[in-house]
């Protein structure tokens, strides 16, 4: 398999073992870069953002661009890993349309190169990842030209999904200090 761009969303509004989720989101990404399957790793800067259907305090949300070669399934149990070794409790997981509870960690596979798909485990791209800024104001400053298709299939910049979002979803987004 070819290299491919891999686009993760990461976000946490509780602690983690007396740590800030600041802390947590810097620890996950240096667990995923020691898991050998993604290479060439990027955070963007720390975005703070109130809850969007969850529950608890403000998120803490960031943006990891890198590559590799690896399936989308195999990164995908990388990531649903690595947030159970953070205290990510999927168990109390949330129904379609009900309030997500607080978490330690989150991590979503946003996107995987161009590659499209949809399972019960796995929608690449992210289906709601283009009408939510705390996923595209963090990736706009790390890739604000690659292209995201949203769930009807329209492709556009990241730049571009961020330029449409109303300006109250951006407002409500502020860089931690």
């Amino acid at each position: 398999m070819t290299r491919q761009v891999v686009v993760i969303a990461l976000g946490a509004n509780l602690p983690w073992q007396g740590q800030p989720p600041e802390q947590t989101l810097f620890d996950a990404a240096a667990s995923l870069k020691r898991s050998g399957l993604l290479q060439d790793l990027r955070l963007s800067q720390l975005w703070r953002s109130a809850p969007v259907n969850a529950l608890g305090p403000e998120f803490v949300n960031a943006a990891l661009v890198a590559e590799s070669t690896h399936a989308a399934a195999d990164l995908l149990a990388l990531l649903l890993t690595t947030e159970l070794a953070f205290g990510r409790d999927r168990t109390r997981h949330e129904h379609p349309g009900s309030v997500s509870p607080a978490r330690t960690l989150d991590l979503d596979l946003i996107a995987v190169g161009d590659l499209q798909c949809q399972s019960n485990e796995l929608t690449l791209p992210h289906p709601r990842a283009t009408q939510r800024a705390f996923v595209l104001e963090p990736l706009a400053e790390l890739l604000p030209s690659f292209l995201l298709r949203d769930a009807s299939g329209h492709q556009a910049s990241v730049a571009t999904w961020l330029s449409r979002l109303p300006s109250s979803d951006r407002s409500q987004l502020h860089p931690v200090e």
